[in-house]
């Protein structure tokens, strides 16, 4: 029941969120401005690592960059070091799109929090931080850990079933009860 329960609040939060930037019109989507901030946030990264940093696979990271190149949020070159890498940069389009949503983002992530303690939402972090640990020493999980309260309330509501780990196998093997 823990997992489906997981899985629900997630979705349900991706859902409304995503349901209050059409509200507000934005053009973009969830996923669109999660790869942008973390770009924003991590000048310097690799597709690859970008992709295990927003819990996609390589496929749908091409396809979110593509579409914020051609939506001009985001530009593509050539990286100066290696050819068959690309550097990604943020356009001032882009960067006006971060900030304007952000507000929003927190505002829902504060909607998905109501009546939640802090000492409720620190012991949900620490079990999920366990998971994760339980789960990235039995498979190929990734996970960036910053020290930033927000990025965790991110991750919190981002985790989802990677095909290639098995996490349900893995959490009933580290001793936990599905």
């Amino acid at each position: 029941m823990f997992f489906y329960h997981l899985e629900k609040a997630i979705k349900s939060y991706r859902q409304y969120a995503q349901m209050k930037l059409k509200e507000n019109e934005y053009t973009i989507t969830i996923d669109q401005w999660l790869v942008l901030k973390s770009i924003i946030d991590n000048p310097d990264i690799t597709q690859n690592e970008l992709a295990e940093m927003v819990f996609k696979d390589k496929a749908s990271i091409a396809r979110i960059i593509e579409l914020l190149v051609n939506n001009k949020y985001l530009n593509r070159n050539a990286h100066p070091e290696t050819r068959n890498r690309h550097q990604l940069s943020i356009t001032d389009k882009g960067k006006k799109i971060i900030k304007d949503v952000m507000p929003s983002v927190l505002k829902n992530r504060r909607t998905a929090l109501k009546g939640v303690t802090e000492r409720e939402l620190t012991s949900t972090l620490k079990v999920m931080k366990l998971i994760i640990s339980n789960c990235k020493n039995n498979s190929k999980i990734y996970f960036y850990e910053n020290s930033s309260f927000d990025y965790y309330i991110v991750f919190m509501f981002s985790f989802r079933s990677r095909p290639n780990a098995e996490p349900a196998r893995c959490f009933l093997e580290s001793g936990w009860k599905a």
